[in-house]
């Protein structure tokens, strides 16, 4: 699989919109070839989008943090 060299690392401790979005843009970035996972990471940012009503509004729960971590895992 073709992957860049620098690290994504983990997803912030504390879920924000902001935080989630980051996220996924450095996933999607960092594994530029893999399909799937652009339409993973829209699916995660939708539904962050529809948890908040502001960027910074924590998120709270555990299925987003669920989503996001079998994303991750799955390209790791």
């Amino acid at each position: 699989m073709l992957k860049r060299d620098n690290d994504v690392g983990v997803a912030a401790d504390e879920l924000t919109r902001r935080s989630v979005f980051s996220y996924c843009g450095k996933l999607v970035a960092h594994f530029p070839v893999c399909g799937w996972l652009r339409i993973a990471a829209t699916y995660i940012k939708r539904k962050a989008n529809d948890a908040t009503t502001s960027w910074d509004e924590v998120i709270e729960g555990g299925k987003l943090r669920d989503l996001i971590q079998e994303t991750a895992l799955a390209v790791k």
